[in-house]
């Protein structure tokens, strides 16, 4: 089976992990995969790629508004291969992709739509205004794929007229992903942090979405107000502008002295063994792949209540509304008094149980073999 999957770029991102994922899964179990990218760029996933032996295939975009050149582009590398599956991953590269296959009658098309509520709560009016588009067009696609209940019954509840949508869950390399008591030590020694010290962690882009603010305000709660005080990491890059205002918030709440921004690391499972707890505050999401990479690592997690983030941790006392710092202060408290060896255990227990790598590249193969058979007939 021929695979094309398209996506904006290849810079670190849970959709771009989890795209990277399924095309070396496939390609391992012996499919023709290729990625079609409008900005390529040698990021450390695109190496992990043709490493696997994954076509690169650059669209060559310049910037927002070139769409003729890409556009074109795709339509080649499709004549090129007229029987492969289609299969593309938020909302530019699904209306993108779909532009084209219609263009050429290729019915052959797969959509990925990840994240549920972002067009309530994106700051971006483009963005806000490509997914209200992706949902009136979502009858175009063969097959929607998504990766949260959330987004699913979103969908299922604006678009009832959608072909087919399934779940299929992420996959996390269980492997890859586990505490390692060397590393929380070597990690708290860089940091400073001694091993009676409290640490949370913010992991990911630094992008508004995640809205660290809440965590900055839930931190000065906690050292102002009496509970067991923390510090705060943060890793992962960002727009430098949204930085530098995210370190004068925390000046402003007075923690800016137990707030640490360490940037983007490629050491990811030993920065989760020197948590003592991980928080994912965002506004949105669909199914975090730093929740689910933590609890692989036996890091207990404490998440606003966005996606499938309630469903992913499973404890009800570790998910606050989102935007209330009160709450995320409480569930922050509760979670420092439950960490240990036995939460670890049980936390990985979590991870491994329902995210397994293995079925979700079995279970997408099964998915774009069907589209690939129904669209032969």
């Amino acid at each position: 089976m021929r695979v094309i999957f398209v996506i904006r770029s290849l810079t670190c991102g849970g959709a771009e992990r989890q795209l990277v994922n399924a095309a070396v899964g496939l390609a391992n179990r012996g499919h023709d995969i290729s990625v079609a990218v409008f900005y390529s760029e040698g990021s450390p996933l695109e190496r992990e790629l043709t490493t696997a032996g994954v076509t690169i295939e650059s669209l060559g975009k310049r910037n927002r508004w070139d769409l003729i050149g890409p556009f074109r582009r795709m339509r080649a590398i499709l004549r090129r291969q007229p029987r492969a599956v289609v299969y593309s991953f938020l909302p530019t590269a699904n209306l993108f992709s779909a532009a084209v296959a219609c263009s050429l009658k290729h019915r052959a098309l797969v959509w990925g739509i990840r994240v549920a509520g972002m067009e309530i709560a994106s700051d971006d009016p483009l963005a806000r205004c490509l997914i209200r588009l992706e949902h009136l067009l979502i009858w175009v696609p063969q097959l929607v794929i998504t990766n949260s209940d959330a987004s699913r019954e979103r969908i299922q509840k604006l678009r009832p007229g959608a072909k087919r949508v399934l779940l299929i869950r992420n996959g996390i390399d269980t492997i890859a992903f586990t505490f390692t008591e060397q590393g929380r030590k070597e990690i708290r020694a860089q940091l400073g942090v001694g091993e009676s010290d409290v640490l949370v962690g913010a992991v990911g882009r630094i992008v508004s979405q995640k809205n660290l603010s809440l965590l900055f305000k839930a931190a000065s709660l906690a050292h102002h107000g009496g509970s067991r005080p923390f510090r705060v990491v943060v890793a992962g890059d960002g727009e430098p502008g949204l930085i530098a205002e995210l370190l004068r918030e925390a000046a402003r709440l007075g923690v800016a002295e137990r707030v640490k921004f360490i940037g983007q690391r490629t050491d990811l499972p030993r920065v989760y063994s020197a948590l003592d707890v991980l928080c994912l505050c965002s506004d949105y999401e669909g199914t975090s792949n730093v929740l689910l990479e933590s609890l692989s690592c036996g890091t207990t997690c404490v998440a606003t209540d966005v996606g499938d983030s309630a469903k992913v941790i499973g404890d009800g006392r570790l998910i606050a509304a989102p935007g209330d710092a009160v709450g995320l202060a409480a569930c922050l408290h509760h979670a420092l008094g439950i960490g240990g060896p036995g939460s670890r255990v049980s936390n990985r227990a979590r991870a491994t149980s329902l995210f397994s790598l293995v079925e979700m590249i079995q279970v997408t193969e099964q998915a774009l073999i069907e589209v690939k058979f129904a669209c032969a007939h």
